[in-house]
C-alpha cells in the first residue's frame, strides 16, 4: 500500500524551498480528526502543543515529564505519551510528546512511523510517498532451531 502527497513549496528569505505538509487522522475523544502535520525528518517524536491532549483525551497530569530542545537551542518541558494516528487509511499508534508551548506545529517525526512506512521524497513528481512497510515474521536463528533439531533427535 502506497499513498502520495504533493510536495508543496515555501518562500523564505534564501529562497523556496520543499514543504512537507501531510494529512494525518488523529483519534480524538470526537473520533478521528484530519490535521495538518509538517514531516520533519529531523524530530525524534512526533509533537504536538498541550491543549490538543486534552481534544485526545490524554491527561497530562498523569503522564511523566520531561524537557525536550528545539532547534533554538531552548529547553520547554514536554508530556510523552501515545496516540492513534492514520495516514493514508493504515492506523498506526505513534510516541508522542505533548509541549507546554502552545506555538507547537503539529510535527510528525521519526519515532513509529519510519518504521511503519518507506518514505519517498519524489521532487521530479513533486510528491511525498508513503510506502507501507509489512511486518515480516522473525525467523528463528538458525542455532537455535539446529539445537531443537539435534535435541528432538537425540543428538547433543
Amino acid at each position: 500500500m502506497s499513498i502520495a502527497f504533493p510536495l508543496l513549496n515555501k518562500r523564505t528569505s534564501l529562497g523556496i524551498i520543499p514543504d512537507c505538509l501531510i494529512p494525518v487522522e488523529v483519534l480524538t475523544r470526537f473520533g478521528y480528526q484530519a490535521l495538518e502535520f509538517v514531516l520533519d525528518t529531523g524530530a525524534d517524536f512526533t509533537m504536538l502543543p498541550r491543549h490538543m491532549a486534552d481534544v485526545i483525551g490524554i491527561d497530562l497530569a498523569a503522564c511523566p515529564h520531561d524537557r525536550s530542545r528545539g532547534i533554538e537551542g531552548h529547553d520547554f518541558r514536554v508530556y510523552p505519551s501515545r496516540i492513534s494516528i492514520r495516514i493514508g487509511g493504515t492506523e498506526i499508534d505513534v510516541r508522542c510528546l505533548f509541549s507546554d508551548k502552545e506555538t507547537t506545529p503539529y510535527i510528525l517525526g521519526r519515532a513509529d512511523v519510519f518504521s511503519a512506512f518507506n518514505i519517498l521524497f519524489d521532487n521530479r513528481n513533486r510528491t511525498v510517498k508513503f510506502l507501507r512497510i509489512r511486518r515480516v515474521p522473525r525467523r528463528k536463528s538458525r542455532r537455535k532451531e539446529a539445537a531443537r533439531t539435534r535435541k528432538r533427535s537425540g543428538v547433543e
